[in-house]
């Protein structure tokens, strides 16, 4: 018979190669979609690769912004997190990477952080204490007699409750003062000679967030330990040990300049 057909030509060939290998890449890039993973509570929950990819980006910050900023090397990432996840497929990672980074805006959260510090000024106190209460009805009632402390001229005096007891920030030459009203028993942990920094910025600090993981973020890379770090309103507060004040104020500085 000619191989031509009957009007002399030849028929069409289908492309049975590139099908079988198109059907060999796709399959297992559309199994891993649909990857089982452990949801929040313990139970087996379908996860897709797309989630788990934004799950992940979401616990890593630098991840995060290092993709908005468009620095990422997918392909080093995707390998990083099929290594750290569910996800077995290194396509699967970098399509979901794409898209997460189309979703997010070119502004990154970092740059409202740096605006508010770069308007911010730091404010450095010695010779301050702390003064770790246990929480107890004798506790509570001991702060009527340390909020009369707090009097002009008298230096400055911060008292934060928690759960499980009270903190007492103050100045060291009013520490006797404050232990003559509580209790031995009732102490958890005094110390003195300490160094308290404010990092007082504008009111807008209220309206962005992350402004004190980064400060936090920028003292622990230096080794610095925060003995206290919390805010109220524009102030951002750390207390720090004597030895570590100067590396503490520079690291702090570098994030205020401009």
């Amino acid at each position: 018979m000619d191989p031509k057909g009957p009007w002399g030509i030849h028929p069409p060939v289908f492309p049975w190669a590139f099908l079988k290998k198109a059907i060999t890449t796709l399959i297992p890039s559309l199994c891993n979609q649909n990857t089982m993973a452990k949801n929040n509570n313990g139970d087996d929950a379908p996860q897709t690769a797309a989630a788990l990819t934004r799950d992940y980006v979401e616990r890593h910050p630098s991840v995060r912004d290092a993709l908005r900023m468009g620095i990422v090397n997918y392909s080093a990432l995707a390998r990083i997190m099929v290594q750290d996840t569910d996800v077995t497929s290194e396509e699967a990672v970098i399509a979901a990477l794409r898209r997460h980074e189309d979703d997010t805006s070119k502004r990154t959260r970092q740059d409202d952080i740096i605006q508010i510090l770069q308007d911010s000024r730091l404010i450095m106190k010695t010779k301050v204490s702390i003064v770790n209460i246990k929480g107890s009805w004798d506790s509570f009632k001991s702060l009527d007699g340390i909020l009369e402390l707090l009097s002009p001229g008298q230096g400055g005096i911060q008292v934060i409750q928690g759960i499980g007891g009270i903190t007492v920030i103050l100045e060291d030459d009013l520490l006797n003062d404050i232990l003559s009203l509580v209790r031995e028993d009732r102490l958890s942990n005094v110390q003195s000679g300490l160094v308290q920094i404010n990092v007082v910025s504008p009111q807008t600090i209220s309206e962005t967030s992350g402004v004190m993981a980064y400060v936090s973020d920028a003292l622990s890379t230096n080794g610095i330990n925060a003995l206290e770090v919390f805010s109220c309103y524009t102030d951002t507060v750390i207390v720090v040990s004597e030895e570590d004040m100067t590396e503490a104020f520079n690291a702090l500085k570098r994030c205020l300049a401009k």
